[in-house]
Formats: C-alpha cells, sequence, structure tokens
C-alpha cells in the first residue's frame, strides 16, 4: 500500500511525489524543477527532467563543451540534437549557460520527463468503476465513420485482453485495434496498476466517435506513463517515415511543462518534419494543471514559448466539464490562446480492464482545484479510500469489470481525433482525397464559441 503523501504538500503537489515514485520505480532516473522543490516544502513542483543530461542542437555543442568542461556527449537521439552528460547538477550547468551563452542559450535545455496528461504525473483523475454492462460516454456512433482513416495513439499501449474474443464480445467498438511496438503493463495477481489501461480507454473512446477508423496504439508510456523527451521525440519522428506512408491522425494525451516555458529540444524534429509535409495531424491534449502555462506538445497550436505562428498541423484540446454543471471548462483542463478546442471531459465511460486497483493516498473525494463557490458540485474527483461503489475490501481499493468513469484532457482528446477522422472520411467521399489536415481546418471553422460561466471567458467548443 502506498505511503501517506508529505506534509506541508498541498494535494496537486502530493499526488506529484506519489506518481514520481513510480516514475523512478520504472527506472527513469530523474529530478524535480524548479531549484528548491522538494517533498514537504510547499512548494509547487513544476517540471521533471533527466538526471545529469541536456539536449543540445549540434551547432551549440562545442559551445557547451567551452562552458562545461568534461562534458561528454553520449548520442543523438534524433536528427539535429546531441545528447551530453554533465557532472554538475543540470540546474547549475544551465545557469552556466545561460550566463555565456546569451540569446543562444534556447539551444540547450534539459531532458525533459513527458506524461500522459494529468495533476502533474497523474491523469485529472483516477478511474472509476462502472457496472460491466455500462454503456459508453460518448456512445459508439452508428455506420462507419472514419472509414478508412489512420490513426496511431500513442500512450501506454493496448491492453492484451483487447485482443481477447471474450473482451472483444463485451467491448465490441475495440474490434480490429491493433498494438504497435508491444502491449500494456499486463494486470498481474488480479492488480491493475496505475496508469495501466490507459490507452486502452482512449483508443475506446476514440474508436466510439469514429467506428470506421483504423486505430494502432503505441505503448511509448508503458513505463509508469512516462517517458523522456529524447526517446519520445525518436517515437514521433519514426510515426512520420521518410519512405513510408504516415498516419492521417495521431492522437497524443501527453505533454510536459519546460523549465522556461520554451518548446522542448528533443521534439522539434518530429515538429519540422510534421509542419513540412501535409496531411497528418497531431491531436495533443491540453494537459490537467488547471493553468494557461505552455503545455507541450499541444502549445505548438499557438503561439506560446516565443513561437511566432502556430504549427501547421498541430490541434491542442481541452476539457469541458459535465454539462450538468454549467457550461464551461473542467476545472482542471489548461487553458490559454494556444488552446484550439475544447471537448467533453468529465467522467467519460469506456473499456477498461478486469482487476483490482489500489487508490493513491492523495485522491480526495473534493475537487483539487475550484472553490465550492466557483464551480460547486466539480466532477473531477475519485471514489479514492471509500469502497462504496464496489464494497472492495480494504476501503482504498476498487473493483473493476471491464469499464471505467475517467476525466481528463486524456479522453477529451480522442474525441476531437476521432471528429477529425470523420470529417477526414467525408472529405474522402467529396473529393477522392484523403486529408486529415483539411478536415481539422473544416472542424475548427466550425467551433462555436460559448461564454465561460465560471470566469466569463470565451471558448471553442465542438458544434
Amino acid at each position: 500500500m502506498t505511503t501517506l503523501p508529505p506534509e506541508g504538500d498541498d494535494p496537486g503537489a502530493a499526488r506529484f511525489w506519489e506518481q514520481l515514485r513510480l516514475v523512478r520505480e520504472a527506472g527513469i532516473d530523474v529530478e524535480v524543477g524548479p531549484p528548491g522543490v522538494e517533498p514537504g516544502s510547499g512548494r509547487v513542483p513544476e517540471y521533471v527532467y533527466e538526471r545529469g543530461h541536456l539536449l543540445v542542437r549540434d551547432r551549440a555543442v562545442a559551445d557547451v563543451n567551452s562552458i562545461v568542461p568534461g562534458a561528454e556527449v553520449v548520442g543523438s537521439p534524433v536528427p539535429g540534437v546531441t545528447k551530453v552528460r554533465v557532472s554538475d547538477p543540470v540546474p547549475e550547468v544551465m545557469a552556466r549557460i545561460d550566463a555565456r551563452m546569451g540569446p543562444r542559450r534556447a539551444m540547450v535545455a534539459p531532458n525533459h520527463l513527458m506524461f500522459i496528461t494529468g495533476v502533474n504525473l497523474c491523469p485529472g483523475d483516477e478511474p472509476a468503476p462502472v457496472p460491466a454492462d455500462a454503456a459508453p460516454v460518448p456512445a459508439p456512433a452508428e455506420g462507419a465513420a472514419g472509414e478508412g482513416v489512420s490513426v496511431l495513439v500513442v500512450d501506454t499501449g493496448l491492453a492484451r485482453e483487447a485482443e481477447d474474443p471474450g473482451y472483444l464480445a463485451r467491448h465490441p467498438w475495440l474490434s480490429g485495434v491493433t498494438a504497435v511496438g508491444g502491449h500494456d503493463n499486463p494486470v498481474t495477481g488480479g492488480r491493475i496498476l496505475h496508469y495501466t489501461g490507459h490507452g486502452t480507454f482512449v483508443a475506446g473512446v476514440l474508436r466510439c466517435v469514429a467506428p470506421g477508423a483504423t486505430v494502432r496504439v503505441s505503448n511509448a508510456f508503458v513505463n509508469a506513463g512516462a517517458i523522456l523527451e529524447d526517446r519520445l521525440g525518436a517515437v514521433l519522428l519514426d510515426a512520420l517515415p521518410q519512405d513510408g506512408p504516415w498516419p492521417d491522425v495521431i492522437s497524443l494525451s501527453a505533454g510536459a511543462k519546460t523549465w522556461d516555458g520554451r518548446p522542448p529540444i528533443g521534439l522539434e524534429p518530429f515538429i519540422e518534419r510534421l509542419a513540412a509535409g501535409s496531411g497528418t495531424v497531431l491531436v495533443a491534449a491540453a494537459g490537467n494543471h488547471g493553468e494557461d502555462v505552455p503545455f507541450w506538445p499541444a502549445a505548438y497550436a499557438g503561439t506560446a514559448g516565443g513561437r511566432s505562428a502556430p504549427v501547421p498541423g498541430v490541434v491542442a484540446v481541452g476539457a469541458l466539464r459535465d454539462p450538468a454543471h454549467g457550461v464551461g471548462r473542467a476545472c482542471f483542463s489548461n487553458h490559454g490562446d494556444w488552446v484550439t478546442v475544447y471537448a467533453p471531459g468529465e467522467r467519460l465511460v469506456n473499456a477498461y480492464l478486469d482487476g483490482v486497483y489500489e487508490y493513491l493516498p492523495s485522491s480526495t473525494a473534493t475537487c483539487r482545484y475550484a472553490s465550492p463557490a466557483r464551480y460547486p458540485d466539480c466532477t473531477c474527483v475519485s471514489p479514492a479510500r471509500s469502497g462504496s461503489l464496489s464494497g472492495a475490501d480494504p476501503a482504498d481499493q476498487e473493483k473493476f469489470s471491464g469499464m471505467a468513469a475517467w476525466s481528463g484532457t486524456s479522453f477529451a482528446t480522442p474525441i476531437v481525433a476521432g471528429r477529425i477522422a470523420a470529417l477526414a472520411a467525408e472529405i474522402h467521399r467529396e473529393t477522392g482525397v484523403r486529408d486529415a489536415r483539411a478536415a481539422a481546418a473544416r472542424l475548427v471553422a466550425s467551433l462555436q464559441e460559448v461564454t465561460d460561466s465560471s470566469d466569463g471567458l470565451p471558448l471553442r467548443v465542438l458544434p
């Protein structure tokens, strides 16, 4: 059973430290920024980066070698980027580089940890069990919307059970969805690991919106829902091969904030190739920190981080609250002018696993973000430490029977990815050309502007 969070941390920070432990147990050696943030400090963690390593644009490697004696080149994870090992703490090295390189310091950065979107390292809330025969939300679309359109979901992977005839009989909307690079973590001894099932749930939501789409699920985030920036950059770049077909849509319910708010260096080769190409769309979650701070790569959809223009082919997705609680964004959803569209993101229902899930100590039955006066009856909470839904014993565990309710921008994202896939199929029928980028443009042109009932700000939502 997990231990209680350190005293002095707010719920978001407490959740962060719990999940960081899981990341480190998965073998990813990382540190936390900004400097001085530690458990119990009461300071909010902002970003995570690989210990003792930097990413450097190739043309700045000589500068780094002159500023950081003993810096060691350890590889080139993506074209144009060199990975360097340093012996001194990364914040100290970055301070020296900032002082010496001036404007060229943007050519060097930590190797950030990217994670499936959430409260720092965790989804908007944890999954809640629903009856095995519960209907998916959103409901499966009729017909074959998205037929012929290829979608790559980059996530924790597809559960192996999702290819079993018995499982598919209960979750027919997942029929034909396949795994790329391996499956999600298995349920062992009836226990569901944290993050396991996230990729399957995302794929299920997407397939309900676009039942005709060809969906593949990558397991890039199989290790505690996280991957280092340079490795994600390589995974995404491999999805756009120089000599092969590209997926029409990439659905990515993951990302990170960076140490200085600038775009992550390790993703730039992928972004440059995406922008230079045509037809493919990256649909990326805006993140669940409840902030307007840029969350990458979704923030490429706007001019955040000093960029002069949005990147073609990137759509950033924020989450709407349960409409029963008023019009507006979910309190956990990131926001800002870099967010393209808001889609339903609270208490969606879809395919999950069979087994017992243990909630984290920082889980709470009250909203972590909004005051009751501003956002009453918030639904972005888990039933943790109650056992009330399944009668599980002990009380901080719940038994799942193949379906779950879950909230987060993670799950708003496949709704938009599925809508783009459906429009791409329509455009193909009209013109004979399958062009997801044209479909995204059509979707954006159709968005409706509504006023958030909490803060009066405008939101662009799906029609």
